[in-house]
């Protein structure tokens, strides 16, 4: 304890020459062997009261070294080693921060006040590099328990004799040690500092010294500098592999760079993805488009001619339909983008027993079935193996084998199961299961693969329960979904050592976590999109209490939060944090809440809100909780409310709150009844009401100035209000596109002016007329009442009205049969783009072909039959198929949609002066339903898909 009562920083240093340092998160502690960097220096601080205990504090990140209660791994005794703040404790921990130094020899050991001692560890991931604190056993090797203390800053310059005289005393028959030489150096400096001019002997030192580090750094700098060159050159022509026209995401690239082993560090997704970047703004990678249904950016490679003639091109080959003898080129990588693949192709690759890549790149399906089951005892070398789009149903338990695989890609295969030799890869760094629709379970050995570092798995219909143990893959930085179940599969508390988990993640049953779970179990976990599941089948559980949801407390970088069939009666209370910035969307569906808690509004940056079927609230208040003067809602752009059968009114809103709105959608909510806060939208744009029976009108004053299109549809109340010349459509008359029922009103009331003026004119005409004949036709119509020739008239001319009548009906029957041979010949509903597809449309595409079909079989089976009255054909035909009708209600509102999109487009481009460019700024980035599309790749597929809807707009018209 002597030898740290004069010391200011010190170093620890374990026999492997790797220094204890803080780590950059400012939470874990490990070993590196950069000891001139700060976070390797810790301040001694002296405890009171406690005469032999110390505290250490790191210089750079300002926490104390302390000794947590936690396992590092489950199931070991070793704990973890933490930094954390003094004041006050995290809550439910009990971590210590006071170590009691023992001297053994020439070096020391520092003891827990449990009687644990730090500890370097070494060893396979994760053990490697790490640090932690445990008791000492009999088969243990002292070696790991013990530290040389570096003194490499003194309190005062008397200090360090002390130091010097103590710890000689102490170890008078032990050689000069390197404490003993650091204490020297730091009395050398204090010296130098004090009196600069004095002595030049030690100027003169250090500078030779400092001379030698320099010229030593800069050779190695330019050792690693030549090795980061040859690395990025590789980088580059990795790239070759995936053909020019092959789309393909970021993470997809970055991954299969580390499994080729170009990224080693730690935080190697981050600095692939600075790479990655580089290469797009080189354009060696260009911008394609967005994903329709993920909203994930597609690449496509740009690679130019003089990296493909570079002296390593040879050991990187794509594979096309002229099959080529790999065996006898220097092939380590090859990509497939054959359309045959037989037998032949396998036995010709286990010739290659250099190969390190693998990947079949196109969707090859039925033509890829089986995977040769000694394929793998021939290719051991295998980082890489993509099987993605086949057709295989099992993979051989002979990839046991390749022990160096790190990535494998079984993304949208017929796989049912993964066999139990696929523990054995402990290098596997990527695992994509990804569509694989018939996978039920993982192996019970999944545990085993602990450098496993993102993992990829659909949310919802494919895995029923995760094997246990899943918590001691600490590597894991991508976990699409977990899944709870207490009986047979993971607990909740598995997510707790799972701290470098990031990205997107769905966590669901979460019905089954047991009521006494305090620990904050997402807090430091870096999610930006967090979905919390429960079970839609059980009902409100009273024993749920919205406080026994704070383990589910995320971190403040979210951005997307979705809650599904959450069951307590009021909401959780950190989801209305102001700590989160960065959140931008939140959907509650199926919510059993009772009360909306409207302090959502408080979010600073919140943009897209959508509520549905949260059917127990009844009003919504947004006075409640609001300040003076503050502004509800001050960034949200767009509002969906649907399927809130209780919803009665929304009040309390006030003028200046939700000053961006620019979409509201209100569906499904029968119950309400005015809606008073639409005036104070000033920068509401588009305005949908759907199935809203109850609601009687849409405000008391008129709409706001900057509503260009509004769409009713299935309000009763509210068409005879505005419908035509309805007593409130002054309202609503400036607003540029009006929408009741999927009928246009302004070339309604258009069409109403003109039939007017026709009117009119014709019964001057006739007033004219009978005023000049009234007493012939009177005298006539006696005459004509006795007169057999002229009701032999009037007989012919019904029957000629009867005929013309008919033709009418016929032409009724050949128009809807003209609509369903148009529909059926254009096959427009699956052209369609599935990103328009809405979500309550409850169609499928067989659905509609087997209904039109039908349709038309039945229009030629009427038409054929003798004798048939027409009345009754149309009739029947609107009763029996009254799908037809949601059809093409469905279509038309699609074409306001499309038109909306296209509004939105020329607005953009209005608003830039210039043309979209594809690989623009997020600026360009915009959302529809929900979901993030790029309308620079979506314009031109709706402007075709609004063609076709013209056409058939015609047909209806």
């Amino acid at each position: 304890m002597e030898f740290f009562k004069g010391a200011k920083f010190v170093r620890l240093r374990n026999e492997q020459n790797k220094y204890m340092v803080a780590h950059e998160d400012e939470e874990k502690v490990r070993q590196s062997r950069k000891g001139a960097s700060n976070y390797a220096w810790w301040f001694v601080e002296s405890v009171h009261r406690k005469q032999n205990a110390i505290r250490l504090k790191n210089r750079q990140t300002g926490k104390y070294l302390g000794a947590s209660d936690a396992p590092f791994l489950l199931g070991m005794t070793a704990k973890r080693v933490i930094q954390t703040s003094l004041l006050p404790p995290r809550s439910g921990s009990d971590t210590c921060v006071d170590w009691t130094p023992i001297k053994e020899g020439t070096r020391i050991k520092l003891r827990t006040r449990g009687g644990d001692f730090l500890r370097a560890n070494a060893g396979p991931p994760p053990w490697k590099n790490s640090i932690t604190h445990d008791s000492v056993y009999i088969n243990d090797s002292l070696s790991s328990f013990l530290w040389f203390l570096d003194v490499v800053d003194l309190k005062s310059a008397d200090a360090a004799s002390e130091i010097q005289s103590s710890y000689n005393s102490s170890s008078a028959n032990q050689g000069a040690s390197f404490i003993e030489a650091r204490i020297l150096d730091a009395r050398n400096k204090l010296s130098f500092t004090k009196d600069m001019g004095k002595s030049a002997g030690p100027l003169n030192h250090n500078r030779w010294k400092i001379l030698a580090l320099v010229i030593k750094a800069i050779v190695k700098l330019r050792l690693l500098l030549s090795e980061a060159y040859k690395v990025q050159e590789k980088m580059k022509l990795h790239c070759c592999l995936l053909p020019s026209d092959y789309e393909f995401e970021r993470d997809e690239l970055i991954q299969l760079w580390m499994a080729a082993g170009y990224l080693s560090n730690e935080r190697m997704e981050v600095y692939g993805r600075r790479y990655f970047q580089i290469l797009l703004n080189k354009q060696m990678i260009l911008f394609s488009g967005s994903d329709t249904s993920s909203g994930e950016r597609k690449y496509l490679t740009n690679v130019p001619y003089e990296t493909l003639q570079s002296q390593d091109a040879d050991m990187f080959t794509i594979l096309k339909d002229e099959f080529m003898a790999v065996e006898e080129m220097n092939a380590w990588h090859v990509s497939f983008v054959s359309d045959d693949i037989n037998q032949t192709t396998f036995e010709t690759l286990k010739r290659c027993k250099e190969l390190r890549s693998l990947l079949f790149i196109r969707d090859y399906g039925p033509s890829l079935e089986r995977v040769p089951s000694d394929i793998f005892l021939a290719l051991h070398g295998l980082e890489a193996l993509d099987l993605s789009g086949s057709h295989i149903t099992e993979l051989p338990s002979s990839i046991g084998n390749v022990r160096q695989l790190r990535y494998l890609n079984l993304s949208f295969t017929l796989i049912e199961s993964l066999p139990e030799s696929i523990s054995s890869l402990h290098e596997l760094q990527t695992l994509n299961l990804e569509g694989c629709k018939r996978l039920y379970a993982l192996p019970k050995g999944f545990k085993k693969l602990v450098s496993l570092r993102h993992l990829y798995f659909d949310v919802l219909g494919q895995l029923s329960l995760m094997p246990r143990g899943i918590g001691g893959l600490t590597q894991l930085r991508t976990l699409s979904s977990f899944i709870v179940d207490n009986e047979d599969g993971c607990n909740i508390r598995e997510l707790r050592c799972l701290n470098n988990l990031c990205g997107s993640c769905c966590i669901s049953g979460l019905q089954n976590v047991t009521q006494d779970t305090s620990e904050l179990l997402l807090l430091d976990k870096l999610l930006t999109h967090l979905q919390l599941r429960w079970s839609e089948y059980d009902s409100v559980d009273q024993n749920w209490n919205y406080v026994d949801v704070s383990f589910l407390e995320p971190h403040p970088c979210l951005e997307e939060l979705q809650m599904l069939y959450y069951p307590c009666t009021k909401l959780p209370w950190w989801i209305c944090k102001e700590e989160y910035t960065r959140l931008n969307s939140i959907t509650l569906r199926n919510c059993q809440s009772i009360v909306l808690d409207i302090r959502l509004g408080r979010l600073p940056n919140l943009r897209y809100l959508y509520i549905i079927q949260m059917n127990r609230v009844e009003t919504i208040d947004d006075s409640i909780h609001a300040l003076p003067g503050e502004v509800s809602f001050p960034k949200l752009e767009k509002l969906t409310i649907d399927g809130m059968f209780s919803l009665i009114s929304w009040t309390g809103v006030k003028s200046g709150d939700f000053p961006l709105l620019s979409e509201l959608s209100i569906k499904h909510c029968p119950r309400i009844i005015k809606l008073h806060f639409l005036p104070f939208l000033g920068s509401l744009e588009l305005l949908e009401i759907v199935d809203c029976t109850m609601l009687e009108s849409l405000s008391n004053q008129e709409l706001p100035n900057k509503l260009q299109t509004l769409m009713v549809d299935d309000c009763p109340l509210l068409n005879e209000r505005y419908f035509g010349e309805g007593a409130e459509w002054c309202k609503i008359k400036h607003v540029q596109n009006i929408w009741f029922d999927l009928e246009d009103m302004h070339s309604l009331s258009a069409d109403y002016a003109d039939s007017e003026l026709k009117v009119d004119d014709e019964s001057r005409c006739s007033a004219n007329s009978l005023a000049m004949h009234e007493d012939q036709n009177v005298s006539a119509g006696k005459r004509e009442e006795f007169n057999p020739h002229l009701q032999s008239k009037e007989m012919s001319n019904k029957q000629d009205e009867d005929g013309e009548r008919e033709k009418k009906l016929l032409l009724q029957i050949q128009l809807l049969k003209r609509i369903v041979k148009f529909y059926i010949e254009t096959d427009i509903y699956t052209k369609r783009p599935k990103w328009l597809l809405p979500e309550d449309h409850g169609l499928d595409e067989e659905t509609v072909e087997d209904t039109f079909s039908s349709m038309n079989n039945e229009i030629e089976a009427l038409l054929a039959a003798p004798g048939t009255d027409y009345s009754e054909i149309v009739s029947e035909l609107v009763n029996k198929n009254a799908k037809l009708q949601r059809m093409i209600r469905i279509i038309m509102r699609e074409l306001y949609n499309v038109r909306h999109i296209l509004l939105q487009k020329q607005r953009a481009d209005e608003l830039r002066g210039r043309e979209h460019e594809a690989c623009s700024t997020d600026s360009d980035v915009h959302y529809y339903k929900g979901s993030v599309i790029d309308l620079d790749a979506k314009v031109e597929e709706v402007r075709r898909y609004d063609e076709m809807l013209k056409q058939f707009q015609e047909d209806l018209i």
